[in-house]
């Protein structure tokens, strides 16, 4: 069995440089330069794709599904109790909106 350990690091890489490419693509398009534009472009979509294969990939691993079968006990449980202290901190701005 292959582990996928080192999928989720692939993935912010890939995503990184798609970010670095697409800015890149409209600091091109802006000069007028159509040629390094497209280039960006289309590797952006690329590495977009490769990143959409990987993270597929690392969804459905059976490390993933050996993980969700047998949980560790404090496995999620961090940040539930702050939750309901951040509750009241994204909630209220939106109803002051609304009123």
């Amino acid at each position: 069995m292959i582990p996928f350990t080192f999928l989720p690091t692939l993935n912010a890489t890939l995503n990184a440089i798609t970010t670095v490419l697409l800015a890149s693509g409209y600091f091109f398009i802006r000069r007028r330069n159509i040629a390094a534009h497209k280039f960006c472009m289309l590797s952006a979509l690329s590495t977009s794709v490769l990143f959409l294969i990987s993270y597929l990939t690392y969804l459905i691993s059976p490390t993933i599904f050996k993980s969700a079968l047998n949980p560790s006990p404090a496995k999620g449980r961090s940040g539930s109790f702050i939750l309901p202290f951040s509750f009241p901190i994204r909630f209220l701005p939106s109803r002051l909106f609304l009123w």
